[in-house]
């Protein structure tokens, strides 16, 4: 898997070198703009701490994706993948609750039947709800990823942990 990884890098390096060079011997106006912009940002050094305001940047900028785009990376031809929304087997008084998949939650909240809840919207394909947390970590409007830690339920409880996946297919 690794090697293939390498293979698979050195492949689009590859492609990127070739499209630098066609757009360097090229006259075009728009052509040159783009090599020049490219040539004085590969030869300018980069600070730490601007390569780390890079980073932050690009994990925002993920973060805005779509939930659409979310679910077209965790589908397999027709078939969506949904994880585990809890350990099986707990090893603390709290278990760690899970996003099944990738979305926006819709909403958080308290309900009389299922206590402190999150509704996840997985695109127009489905939505995750869970219940009876003893605690939240995300709220309304926010992009979580599969298998991101949304809440935690309580194993000593007299409620048991909700939970529920409604698919629009």
């Amino acid at each position: 898997m690794k090697n293939r990884n390498i293979m698979y890098q050195s492949i689009i390096c590859l492609c990127f070198a070739c499209g630098f060079m066609l757009l360097s011997s090229s006259e075009r106006p728009a052509a040159v703009s783009a090599a020049a912009f490219i040539s004085k940002h590969l030869e300018r050094e980069y600070s730490i701490s601007e390569i780390k305001e890079f980073n932050e940047n690009v994990k925002e900028t993920v973060k805005s994706i779509p939930s659409s785009m979310a679910k077209a990376a965790e589908t397999l031809g027709p078939n969506v993948r949904y994880g585990e929304p809890i350990d099986e087997e707990p090893s603390s008084a709290t278990a760690m609750v899970y996003a099944v998949a990738g979305g926006t939650v819709r909403e958080v909240g308290t309900n009389e039947d299922i206590g402190n809840y999150i509704i996840i919207s997985h695109g127009s394909s489905a939505e995750s709800i869970y219940g009876n947390l003893a605690n939240i970590r995300v709220s309304a409007n926010e992009r979580v990823k599969k298998g991101e830690i949304i809440g935690g339920y309580s194993t000593d409880s007299k409620k048991d942990f909700y939970y529920t996946l409604n698919s629009f297919d």
